[in-house]
């Protein structure tokens, strides 16, 4: 083709040109043996070149990248200082190890880190007593409601007359432990019941609670403004219960004046004193819930009133609802008091 001559249509059509035209019998410029084409007829493919696809933009560049620098080295920094404490809290824990403990120690053993603690703790022979059935004297349903306060009385004397024994066996020494039971108030608040512990600003913390156990006192409270249905009154009495029989190990006791050991020998601990006792706090109040539903799964006609918890007290001092329901898993399958020992659970687990 003569690129002079403009008359003509090029050999390969430019990206969106459309041939003119022509006259039936005519020659269609371009393309061989289209002598019968007429306009009427489809125009012959003709190919082109496909448009260019647009450029897929990208996001711009940071405007600020000395943040991400300092953000990185920020969390290098942290990560160096913690690699370096857990370093020192390691070689202390090594020296604490291989030291004789102090001849002021009251236990006659170091206590080197947290868990040391719960060690001793899990020692005690209560944690191989099995999970009793309380079949034999558990008082009716009917009782509950026709007379709530004799229905509460009735089964503190049932959870003595069942656990007492029990101890007795696994206690043999009285001198060692001598199990003994207790009581329990129905009262119509906390500010009305007449309890040193409520005196002494325990338990006032502006939550409502339904129960609480008063140690000085030994006595398992009811508020009555906050029973209700027979599930919920089971649960709480049991875990009442359950602190009773913490208290007469001798755990909050014994395991207090670990911590205070612990801090006073060897002082170098990744966490402070407050939240190890604050955590130490948690375990005895998922101490009480496992057992408390562990109660009531090993009793036949008890396992109705079991019910999962979907809410929680105070994180803080009680768990969170995450620890509460591992309480609660735990305690349907248990079979001994080790099987509900919340002391033995890890860091991670308490603190969830």
């Amino acid at each position: 083709m003569n690129n002079d001559d403009k008359s003509q249509a090029p050999d390969m059509p430019q990206v969106g040109y459309i041939p003119p035209p022509v006259a039936p019998g005519a020659q269609y410029p371009g393309v061989p043996n289209a002598n019968n084409y007429n306009q009427s007829q489809t125009p012959p493919n003709i190919p082109t070149v496909p448009p260019t696809p647009p450029a897929v933009p990208r996001p711009p560049a940071s405007k600020s990248p000395m943040i991400a620098i300092i953000f990185a080295f920020i969390v290098g920094f942290a990560l160096i200082i913690g690699g370096i404490a857990l370093d020192h809290f390691d070689k202390e824990s090594k020296k604490c190890e291989n030291a004789a403990p102090s001849e002021r120690s009251i236990f006659k053993r170091n206590f080197c880190k947290e868990s040391d603690v719960y060690d001793e703790i899990s020692k005690e022979a209560v944690f191989n007593i099995n999970i009793p059935d309380f079949t034999s004297c558990a008082p009716s349903e009917s009782l509950h409601q026709s007379d709530k306060k004799a229905w509460y009385d009735a089964w503190v004397e049932c959870l003595n007359k069942t656990w007492k024994p029990l101890f007795d066996n696994a206690y043999p020494n009285k001198d060692s432990l001598d199990f003994q039971g207790t009581v329990v108030k129905v009262v119509d608040s906390l500010e009305n019941s007449g309890s040193t512990c409520i005196s002494d600003g325990n338990k006032t913390s502006g939550v409502e609670i339904s129960g609480f156990y008063c140690r000085k006192e030994e006595t398992i409270y009811i508020v009555a403004g906050y029973t209700g249905d027979i599930e919920s009154d089971l649960t709480v009495l049991f875990h009442e219960y359950a602190h009773h029989i913490a208290m007469r190990m001798g755990f909050p006791i014994n395991i207090n004046l670990m911590i205070f050991e612990m801090y006073k020998y060897w002082p170098n601990q990744p966490d402070s004193q407050d939240a190890v006792k604050e955590r130490e706090t948690r375990r005895s109040e998922l101490f009480a819930d496992t057992m408390s539903y562990a109660m009531l799964a090993n009793t036949p006609s008890l396992k109705q009133f079991l019910v999962k918890p979907t809410k929680g007290l105070e994180p803080s001092t009680h768990g969170s609802i995450r620890a509460l329901q591992l309480a609660y898993e735990r305690g349907v399958k248990a079979r001994t008091v080790g099987d509900c020992n919340a002391w033995g659970w890890s860091i991670d687990e308490v603190d969830q």
